[in-house]
């Protein structure tokens, strides 16, 4: 699954609100030191590697850094092998007002269930 249909599929629920969201979409190798505006806001992380989504989760302050968080601690024993991957990216979907912060927790869980990545998060069960 690419991050074209990922967008198709987070539209398909949160159509009406989807303008809350920006979304960025980053190499993984570039994410460190990327300067984008709005990609270290509170929001909901997705690892993609050609068709297939990895990991996805969430944070509640700094979405981009949380995720590369998972390449040092090598999460699910596999995330510290993608850290040189050129054709990992990196799909931050963040929210552009911190009053809607509520909405990420509703993202990251739809995400989890509809996205099937490759390594499940352990508090969605």
């Amino acid at each position: 699954m690419n991050l074209e249909e990922i967008k198709i599929i987070f539209k398909s629920e949160f159509r009406g609100i989807s303008d809350k969201f920006q979304i960025h979409d980053l190499r993984l190798i570039d994410a460190p030191l990327d300067k984008t505006p709005g990609a270290a806001s509170p929001g909901v992380y997705v690892f993609i590697n050609g068709e297939k989504v990895i990991k996805i989760g969430r944070h509640l302050q700094n979405s981009r850094k949380r995720a590369l968080e998972h390449i040092v601690a090598d999460t699910g024993g596999k995330m510290a092998s993608l850290k040189n991957d050129e054709s990992v990216r990196l799909a931050l979907f963040n929210v552009n007002d911190i009053k809607d912060l509520h909405w990420v927790l509703a993202l990251e869980v739809y995400f989890e269930q509809n996205l099937q990545p490759e390594i499940r998060s352990a508090r969605l069960g």
